[in-house]
């Protein structure tokens, strides 16, 4: 299937560019050992992680990095130890087990300026850790991989030129098939986010993520409690690799299909209408 729905925005997973990376990366240390062989506080923390650490802590202009097997675990360890007694946690309203840098299920940029600094006027002694968990934007904004970044920016801008200018799309959303929450917002910022939240009418993401399916585009269909119950969508990730032919037909598939919901919405309306047309015509009497 032609990738709409992974995390790999930049394509360096499916270009070969991090498989070429890491075999280089090998064979410039033939000695590297595979495997943990032990938990970190024994043999586990082995000369090339610590450096790895060493290394991202400064690419990250941190104090210090520290490496775990999953994001999930990176939160477990974080907020089983980090709040003590007496703490309070304020968390985002869109928190998704996380809070995170660009919003995984929107699509839109966390505020975290603006967060930092009425967080300073709130509290000036500075007693508050903030804590940001990133998950979506890391290589998106920066100094290198600008051609790649470049890439993906003219797509996500073609994604929702096509859509938003597609004939029927003011009527697709009047009509309640489809939205999107980013439409008036996602060309205002300095870069434009690659998730795209199409919000379907409640028991219908699942039909359209099939039917994009069926065409070889592989999307994901996410419901509640990941979203609200009644924001169910679908979740389309535009990709650096994405050629204009594969976003188009994305959006043609859309579209044919949301145009058929609107024939189907419209034959309900006539039905009801003609139903009340009927009894106006018929005469009760007792």
């Amino acid at each position: 299937m032609v990738d709409f729905g992974s995390n790999d925005t930049l394509s360096l997973t499916s270009s070969g560019v991090l498989r070429k990376a890491f075999l280089d990366e090998i064979a410039r240390h033939p000695d590297f050992e595979v495997g943990s062989r032990s938990t970190r506080i024994f043999e586990g923390s082995t000369k090339y992680l610590l450096d790895l650490e060493d290394h991202m802590a400064q690419f990250h202009r941190a104090e210090s990095a520290l490496f775990l097997p999953s994001g999930y675990e990176a939160n477990v360890a974080i907020w089983s130890t980090v709040p003590q007694h007496g703490d309070v946690v304020v968390y985002d309203e869109y928190i998704h087990a996380s809070i995170h840098d660009v919003y995984s299920m929107d699509g839109d940029v966390a505020p975290v300026h603006e967060m930092l600094k009425l967080t300073k006027e709130i509290l000036p002694h500075g007693n508050a850790v903030f804590t940001i968990d990133e998950a979506h934007s890391n290589g998106l904004i920066g100094d290198n991989g600008e051609q790649r970044r470049t890439r993906l920016q003219n797509n996500i801008q073609r994604f929702y030129e096509k859509i938003t200018g597609h004939s029927e799309w003011a009527k697709c959303v009047f009509g309640g098939i489809l939205s999107l929450p980013t439409q008036k917002t996602w060309h205002t910022g300095s870069f434009q986010t690659p998730i795209i939240p199409l919000i379907t009418e409640l028991g219908q993401a699942t039909k359209l993520t099939q039917k994009l399916h069926e065409a070889g585009y592989q999307v994901n269909s996410v419901f509640y409690p990941i979203v609200p119950r009644d924001k169910e969508r679908v979740r389309l990730v535009i990709h650096a690799d994405n050629t204009t032919a594969q976003i188009d037909e994305v959006v043609d598939l859309i579209m044919n299909w949301s145009r058929s919901r609107l024939a189907d919405q419209l034959k309900r309306s006539n039905l009801l209408v003609s139903g009340e047309d009927m009894y106006q015509d018929v005469a009760f009497s007792d």
